[in-house]
């Protein structure tokens, strides 16, 4: 219950008249110590017992009735871990080249999207990094395998990053730093961001990374994860370990009505969120008859949460790889009596 006082006069240095009470506390009494002391002494009305504010510092009520937050100011904040080093800075003088990953897997419109006119307004190829062509135009991958680039005009209304998009006679309506590409989840197309600066210091926006596509032409912002935070994928989505580095990024979960527990897997994203498609002599319990692959679950390798008859194993172990940042304490449930042998990586389904 709390104590809200109506009425109360503000009695000024040397005023001598009587206090007056508030209807609520016509049975309670308090003793103003303050010329004695000078600390006022207050009744708190949920124990019947005196409370003093010392350092002058009194208790303020909330008329609300809730209780005053505590003060936190000399307490140092929490840092939020960054799955990317998160170089939004561009800066020419830095060298990162030797940490972008190069995927194997080549990226492509779909097939009859892009017309065989997109030839480029320029011959000679463009820096898709810096956007160095000329005012009103961007530098873009083109061709039915977006196999080279070139400058082409940018659309008279362009659509920006996150925003649907479609094909014109060139290349697509993106805004300038971005490409078209369908999204397999949501059933449509998308501008998706390319990285920025330089080849040599590619950047992206917070938590992605610049992963280079189609021998180099194509260099994309991936979104990366963390395997242990459901909630850092979109629904639809899983977040997997990639096929041939450490990074954990968000793929369409194709694992339909199965995907728990020991259900039979075929593909990195063929398990639900919190699980990973393993071998079947590492899952406790064994896989299904049959089935060479199913899905365990992952665990936190400090305060593992794992069926009985398992161990919560380092993620990265199997692998040889050094875990990314932020992601040290990701694990998988293995059977005791696994067998000391390398994982395999499976690839995902596109």
């Amino acid at each position: 219950m709390s104590l809200v006082l109506f009425g109360c006069p503000t009695v000024e240095p040397g005023d001598t008249s009587p206090t007056e009470v508030s209807p609520s506390e016509e049975t309670a009494s308090s003793t103003d110590t303050s010329g004695a002391t000078g600390t006022p002494t207050s009744t708190d009305p949920t124990s019947g017992t005196g409370t003093t504010e010392t350092g002058g510092d009194p208790t303020t009520v909330d008329p609300s009735g809730e209780p005053s937050a505590t003060d936190t100011s000399d307490e140092p904040p929490v840092e939020e871990c960054h799955l990317a080093d998160d170089n939004v800075a561009c800066d020419l003088l830095v060298e990162r080249s030797g940490q972008v990953p190069h995927s194997p897997i080549p990226l492509r419109p779909p097939a009859g999207w892009v017309k065989q006119a997109n030839t480029p307004v320029a011959e000679e190829d463009c820096d898709i990094y810096g956007q160095d062509c000329p005012e009103g135009q961007k530098c873009t991958a083109l061709g039915q395998n977006w196999s080279s680039r070139g400058c082409v005009p940018v659309a008279e209304y362009p659509s920006k990053v996150g925003e649907g998009c479609w094909p014109d006679d060139i290349s697509d309506n993106c805004e300038a730093g971005s490409i078209c590409q369908y999204d397999a989840v949501k059933g449509a197309f998308f501008c998706r961001e390319l990285c920025g600066c330089s080849e040599a210091n590619p950047t992206c926006p917070e938590n992605q990374r610049c992963v280079t596509y189609n021998s180099g032409v194509l260099p994309m912002c991936e979104r990366l994860c963390d395997p242990l935070d459901l909630g850092s994928c979109e629904a639809g989505e899983v977040c997997i370990k990639d096929e041939w580095f450490a990074d954990f990024y968000c793929k369409m979960d194709v694992s339909g009505e199965t995907g728990v527990f020991r259900d039979e897997c075929k593909f990195a994203n063929d398990c639900d969120p919190g699980y990973s498609c393993e071998a079947a002599e590492l899952v406790p319990g064994g896989c299904p008859e049959g089935a060479e692959f199913c899905c365990t679950p992952l665990c936190i390798l400090d305060d593992p949460l794992c069926p009985e008859g398992s161990t919560c194993i380092e993620y990265f172990g199997g692998f040889g790889l050094e875990p990314p940042q932020c992601l040290e304490d990701v694990g998988y449930c293995a059977a005791d009596l696994m067998p000391l042998v390398e994982r395999p990586a499976l690839p995902w389904s596109l």
